[in-house]
């Protein structure tokens, strides 16, 4: 349920950065958004006094993670989504070689 949450947070901070589009969670994972992404979470979890809640950013990474194995399966299941299935995979692996930075 967190894990919703902390998606849910993140695709609100996402929508303020990116306007006049109507985006869907699945921007999220998505690497053309990176930069955008990346800007949201630092949103996400920037802390009152002005500094990052570290805890958070890790939590939000964790979100996405997870997130990115839940649609790998949906798209398992219906045929000819190969290619979505390759993108997903490969914002996963940059997430991954990105996982310190967070």
């Amino acid at each position: 349920m967190s894990q919703m949450r902390q998606l849910a947070g993140l695709l609100l901070k996402f929508r303020e950065l990116v306007p006049g589009q109507s985006l869907d969670s699945s921007a999220l994972i998505n690497r053309e958004n990176w930069s955008e992404i990346c800007e949201a979470i630092d949103l996400r979890s920037k802390a009152d006094e002005g500094g990052l809640k570290h805890t958070v950013k890790n939590a939000i990474y964790y979100s996405l993670i997870a997130f990115c194995d839940f649609m790998i399966g949906e798209n398992l299941a219906v045929k000819g989504k190969e290619e979505e299935i390759t993108e997903i995979e490969n914002f996963k692996k940059l997430m991954k070689y990105h996982q310190n930075s967070f």
